[in-house]
């Protein structure tokens, strides 16, 4: 066949791939040719990784129309997978989902059969039709030194979307391509399937630990001594109930030079002088609150998980342990409120997945008040008061994530009663301290609102207030900076900066004052330790994961993927203490609950135990 029809079919084949993948994915012609006017430079990307993946099944197959024709057909079926994803499940095909392919499969008979049937059919019999006969009439074979060098192109091609976040240069902003990850089905909707599917590739790259295996974890855990409970014995018989409330960019502002006309945290500071208090160090600055719940949730790290990772998103296709199920076990009602869409950060599938019998989300909020954008501190508060009243008697887990002081902190953006604030930095960035400010009295005030109503209830009850992670002003540490608080150029900044700039200031709080004496926790702590730490207070036995986790809280208090704070307070790389037996352990651990066949935890997964 000449070799101009060739590459005519070639690039025929690209472009109606593309076509029908983001056809499918748009919902029809009219949003496809919508999409590609808006992003021009994104479709031409996809383009690029289509060709890729064809001329990698041509070096594979080693002839080019069959390696077209089987490309094209494999490029139509994830093209079907995906739209059908979308239709059934409102989600799209994501990297992680090869690895649970029984949810492919339990998929298929969802599809819209009319729809479907006849381009699968004419896919797979086309494909196959072309193979058996090109095979054996078209072309000769590619010598196996061209089809060699026909992978290069696709793996440098392909590399750039599944790698960026390793090169050398900020590859993404050069061609104005953003990972929205918080929000994956824009994301998709954006950047197109091919090219959002390859964003999201690197976080299936776990590699097994060395030594992995049922007696690896066996001999973790008979190494470890479940410690006493911390509960005092005159509350031991008594069921504790649990409120966690994590307030949306909490921060005391204690690294910003500024001074308001009112003080924003009154009743946050009185709760720090009556109760145990201590700093949270968050794995992220400024957003993807997600991962910071995760941890918080779970007891289990960030640091362990590649760079971009988001749990909620990529790794909880299964039941998880956490505080939530560990409490859910022990009879509580356990409910998550969050009041903003279920489906950011894919809380919906999470929470779940977590053990939360009950999501109550921005649906549940018609009518409730706004401040700032967002539904207010109050109507949370109220939500949560409301949530206790109604309960039907038994103990309770609720675990409250705000929204209202979320970013941007736009200038005026509460028309009335802004805190007047006043410091030494830009006009701009003074406006968005007071948003921010404002935000902070209002959280405060819902704060102080809600332990004066737990002061009347009769129930055992600790209160854990904190913040996800602080607010970021600008680029680079920019409010920060001009407070003289980080110094270093961007992307030079030095460990003490990164500490500085995870930091979140936490409180408790119970109506029976025992439950926190003693509270022995560090003054700069994971967020991995909050849960075994609450639950301890709480009589509630640990699981086996849990008991060893907490044998490291004073000699490594901090567990970071940039920093790892040793027990003298120093701070270090976290890739230079990998090699630590108990961060090793802890890998293993981790990596047996998320990925492995779960020896730690096999009462809720079927899998076979150890003692």
């Amino acid at each position: 066949m000449n070799s101009l029809v060739k590459l005519f079919l070639f690039l025929v084949a690209g472009i109606v791939s593309l076509a029908l993948q983001e056809g499918l994915a748009q919902s029809g012609a009219a949003k496809l040719l919508a999409w590609l006017q808006a992003y021009p430079h994104l479709a031409l990307f996809n383009l690029f990784l289509i060709y890729s993946l064809m001329v990698l099944g041509v070096a594979i197959v080693g002839k080019w129309i069959p390696g077209t024709i089987v490309s094209f057909a494999l490029l139509t079926v994830l093209s079907l997978i995906n739209y059908a994803k979308l239709v059934n499940l409102h989600a799209p095909f994501f990297a992680w989902d090869l690895f649970y392919f029984e949810q492919i499969i339990v998929l298929l008979p969802a599809l819209p059969i009319k729809a479907m049937l006849f381009p699968t059919a004419l896919s797979v019999g086309v494909a196959s039709g072309a193979c058996l006969y090109g095979l054996v009439k078209w072309e000769q074979f590619i010598g196996i030194k061209q089809r060699l060098l026909l992978c290069v192109l696709p793996f440098i091609v392909l590399g750039t979307p599944i790698y960026y976040r390793h090169l050398p240069v900020n590859i993404l902003s050069r061609l104005r391509i953003e990972n929205t990850t918080w929000n994956q089905r824009a994301n998709y909707a954006r950047n197109g399937f091919l090219l959002a599917f390859s964003l999201n590739f690197q976080p299936l790259l776990i590699d097994e630990p060395s030594g992995y295996g049922a007696e690896e974890v066996r001999t973790l855990l008979q190494s470890t001594t479940p410690p006493p409970s911390a509960a005092p014995p005159e509350t031991a018989a008594e069921a504790v109930n649990l409120l966690i409330f994590v307030n949306e960019s909490f921060s005391d502002l204690r690294y910003v030079r500024y001074t308001p006309a009112e003080d924003p945290l009154e009743n946050f500071k009185q709760l720090r002088l009556r109760f145990p208090g201590f700093y949270m160090i968050s794995p992220v600055f400024g957003g993807n609150t997600s991962v910071s719940e995760f941890e918080i949730l779970t007891g289990l790290s960030n640091a362990f998980l590649p760079p971009g990772a988001i749990p909620f998103d990529h790794y909880l296709n299964r039941d998880t342990p956490s505080i939530a199920r560990i409490l859910k076990d022990h009879g509580y009602r356990t409910t998550a409120i969050h009041p903003y869409h279920d489906w950011f950060w894919n809380r919906a599938h999470a929470y779940p997945r977590l053990g939360f019998d009950e999501f109550i989300s921005l649906k549940d909020f018609k009518g409730a008040q706004e401040r700032g954008w967002f539904i207010s501190d109050e109507a949370l508060v109220d939500k949560i008061i409301a949530k206790i009243q109604n309960g039907a008697g038994d103990p309770f887990f609720i675990y409250a994530l705000s929204i209202q002081n979320h970013g941007t902190y736009a200038p005026h953006r509460y028309a009335t009663g802004e805190i007047d604030v006043k410091g030494d930095f830009s006009k701009e960035l003074q406006l968005s301290l007071q948003t921010y400010a404002t935000g902070l009295r209002d959280a405060d005030r819902a704060l102080g609102r809600l332990v004066r109503y737990l002061e009347t209830r009769p129930e055992p009850i600790i209160l854990l207030f904190c913040g996800d992670h602080l607010p970021s002003f600008g680029p680079e540490f920019a409010l920060y900076r001009e407070s003289g608080s980080v110094v270093s150029e961007p992307g030079e900044y030095n460990y003490e900066e990164l500490y500085r700039m995870a930091g979140v200031p936490c409180a408790t709080w119970t109506n029976r004052p025992k439950l926190l004496d003693d509270l022995d926790v560090p003054s700069h702590l994971s967020p991995i330790y909050l849960a075994p730490t609450l639950l301890r207070r709480m009589n509630i036995e640990l699981p086996s994961y849990m008991d060893y986790l907490v044998q490291g809280i004073k000699d490594y208090p901090v567990i970071h993927r940039e920093f790892f704070q040793q027990k003298d307070g120093s701070l270090v790389d976290f890739s230079e203490v990998r090699d630590n037996p108990f961060l090793q352990g802890l890998g293993i651990l981790q990596y047996d609950i998320l990925f492995g066949e779960r020896y730690s935890w096999p009462s809720h997964s079927g899998g076979q135990s150890l003692f």
